[in-house]
């Protein structure tokens, strides 16, 4: 367990880099109008990708990191009953895809939706919330670099040209199957074919239980993937291109935060029961430490550095990509604080609140989506999400307002911000004079970029914000 967080750190770091490669080759091979085109698909698969998993992960997660709810052949029982109801509601989803693609306009978008199909299937065994569940993060490292380097592997051997797009999301959804058939083995011993009265008592309790989640799921792709539809309807497809790709880089960014809360997820269903706040609070506060310090460190080298690096990844097609991207990355430090506190109800049992709450912020970003991106283009999108992330965070303070102190997490924020401003501005104001002629080179906008994230690192370990022995005592002593 001690080492449980720097690994998932490293397995992310490495399985995002793999992805990023995978979307940059992808980039460069077919081009801005064809990539988004490629992100418009997936913006429609991840709705059915939710469907299929509707919202039974962090219950499974939650029901079975629990010691006092079920015994071992009934936690065994679990496990195959949620693979049975996410095939059940795989079949709707596949007939969907198999439709849309039947009635696509191009051969290419047909394409597009028929090898989505694969990456529905890798939803339906839940393997990564099995290995969340029973604490095992190191095979859960091993499962996300395997995926990932397999989709880069069949990306780079298949993807040639525009024609051959479709090979995007299938080598997506053939990385994740492969992963799990290789690490299926290590939890097959822990599956137990359930009664009838056993699948039909926990089918009603996990659909029950899963449904507010589900609802929240769904709602949370409305700020990201609907503004992408928003921005095919209504911009140009150049424009969406350039969306899409900052919108990617932004993922990664998001993935880069998921660690921290999935090594946090089953300690907090843990400890949420007691009458005492501290422990909670604790886990959340030095959660945020770690989250919020990462999306402040991307949002410094996206504003710096990021008009020079991202057109040398991608292409000098993508040079409008960067806007996005630093609006999206400001957006990402609101959320690396509201995805603990999110976690925080779930774990609670207050899945109608987390419902409710992303229900309003969602319905802000929706009306904003529309209104900005008509007026103000692509980057109104970005602007809505985050407008939205802002109006969730609130909504989710007041929420946890009893059951969290809100003073230590305002201390937290107000030492972290002050110290990211410490190491930003001055080198804010070099990359300001050195474009005053134009833009930077390349070896400078990356000199800048570690030097900025040299000094953050040395501030938030000088000031014990985050250390690696405060990440150990903090997260597996509290």
């Amino acid at each position: 367990m001690k080492n449980a967080i720097p690994k998932l750190w490293i397995a992310e770091l490495v399985s995002r880099m793999l992805t990023a490669l995978a979307t940059i080759y992808v980039a460069r091979i077919i081009g801005v109008v064809e990539y988004g085109l490629v992100g418009f698909v997936s913006a429609v698969l991840a709705y059915l990708l939710v469907f299929v998993r509707f919202g039974t992960d962090d219950i499974v997660v939650r029901e079975l990191s629990r010691s006092d709810v079920l015994d071992s052949v009934e936690k065994s029982q679990l496990r195959t009953t949620a693979i049975i109801a996410r095939a059940a509601f795989s079949v709707p989803a596949i007939i969907l895809l198999i439709l849309l693609a039947i009635s696509a306009e191009t051969t290419s978008l047909q394409h597009l939706y028929f090898a989505s199909i694969v990456a529905l299937l890798g939803a339906v065994f839940p393997v990564e919330a099995y290995l969340q569940a029973e604490e095992k993060f190191v095979s859960m490292a091993g499962y996300r670099i395997l995926a990932n380097l397999l989709n880069l592997s069949l990306v780079l051997l298949f993807v040639r040209s525009v024609s051959t797009s479709w090979v995007v999301p299938a080598a997506s959804g053939a990385g994740v199957l492969i992963g799990e058939a290789v690490f299926f083995r290590s939890i097959r011993k822990s599956l137990a074919f359930p009664s009838f009265g056993f699948l039909k008592r926990m089918w009603k309790y996990l659909i029950g239980q899963g449904l507010p989640l589900f609802g929240s799921m769904l709602l949370l792709l409305l700020v990201g993937q609907l503004t992408i539809i928003f921005v095919r309807t209504f911009c140009s497809a150049e424009e969406l291109g350039w969306y899409v790709a900052g919108y990617k880089i932004y993922d990664v960014g998001n993935a880069l935060l998921v660690p921290t809360a999935t090594v946090l997820f089953p300690k907090l269903s843990n400890v949420w029961p007691d009458t005492d706040p501290s422990r909670r609070t604790s886990l959340i506060v030095n959660g945020m430490s770690i989250t919020v310090s990462i999306a402040l460190l991307l949002l410094g080298g996206a504003l710096l550095s990021g008009r020079e690096i991202i057109p040398f990844l991608f292409g000098r097609g993508f040079t409008a990509s960067s806007l996005y991207v630093s609006v999206l990355a400001v957006a990402l430090v609101f959320r690396s604080i509201s995805m603990l506190l999110a976690n925080g109800l779930v774990a609670g049992g207050r899945q109608r609140t987390h419902l409710l709450v992303t229900s309003i912020f969602v319905t802000i970003n929706v009306i904003l989506g529309v209104v900005l991106i008509r007026s103000f283009g692509a980057l109104g999108g970005a602007v809505s999400i985050l407008i939205a992330f802002v109006c969730e965070l609130v909504l989710f303070l007041v929420a946890l307002r009893n059951s969290i102190s809100l003073s230590r997490v305002r201390s937290l924020l107000t030492r972290i911000t002050a110290l990211w401003c410490t190491a930003f501005v001055p080198l804010y104001a070099v990359t300001w004079y050195l474009r005053r002629d134009g833009e930077m080179s390349l070896a400078l906008a990356v000199a800048v970029a570690v030097i900025f994230s040299g000094i953050f690192i040395f501030v938030l370990g000088r000031f014990n914000i985050v250390t690696l022995s405060l990440v150990r005592k903090n997260l597996f002593e509290a």
